[in-house]
């Protein structure tokens, strides 16, 4: 049996290692929201610090997240987008180590105009007849040796991924789709860069022109042009 001074002895330890214990989950949610408010409050192209641990938490609590951040970021998408701009922050320098001709682009089909003669294929998806009617044209100019894909859906795009198979992707979409995106590239090992749709809709969508550009064609000589 233990006598009274083990007990108090065990009684202490356990003690202090509750207290320890608090000690070290308090430090962790301290570090948590330090990085997530840097995270919101780094505008632009500001570095955000933390990224890799940043965009962990970030995965290990979306779901709060994403009713939490819009009440102090004013965006719906707050959450995704924070996590798109991780992504492409953690995938930069690989992607732009990539040639540029062992790219694809993935846009998706509510950038056509609702005019658009574009046939669809089951192997290829949309095939763009470069009409001028929407933004996918002079995506296409930006790197004429570059394939861009309009797909129908995510599932379509999965299999114009294994069905190409390219060293990097760059994938324009609304939010949700593109962390999605973007995450499953990550996942996958393929570097990856993502440009947010600046319209929504399911069709007449809109994307910023010099975003594309500047992603598609990152450390590559022609961005310099």
């Amino acid at each position: 049996m233990h006598t009274n001074i083990e007990i108090i002895l065990m009684m202490s330890f356990f003690g202090w290692a509750g207290l320890v214990a608090l000690i070290v989950i308090g430090a962790a949610v301290a570090i948590f929201l330090l990085a997530l408010l840097a995270a919101l409050t780094a505008g632009g192209k500001r570095r955000i610090i933390m990224p890799r641990t940043t965009l962990l938490l970030l995965e290990f609590f979306f779901a709060p997240l994403k009713r939490l951040l819009p009440l102090l970021d004013g965006e719906e998408y707050a959450a995704e987008r924070l996590g798109v701009r991780l992504y492409n922050m953690l995938g930069e320098k690989r992607f732009a180590e990539i040639p540029l001709v062992e790219r694809i682009v993935f846009v998706p089909q509510c950038l056509r105009n609702e005019k658009c003669p574009a046939p669809i294929s089951s192997q290829e998806g949309f095939e763009c007849q470069d009409c001028g009617l929407c933004i996918i044209a002079k995506i296409r100019k930006i790197a004429p040796g570059v394939k861009v894909c309009i797909s129908p859906g995510g599932s379509f795009a999965l299999r114009l991924l294994k069905q190409h198979r390219p060293k990097a992707v760059l994938g324009v979409a609304c939010p949700p789709d593109l962390f999605e995106g973007l995450q499953s590239a990550f996942r996958g090992g393929i570097p990856a860069q993502g440009v947010e749709l600046t319209r929504f809709g399911c069709v007449n969508t809109d994307v910023p022109l010099e975003g594309v550009r500047e992603k598609l064609l990152a450390g590559t000589e022609e961005a310099q042009s």
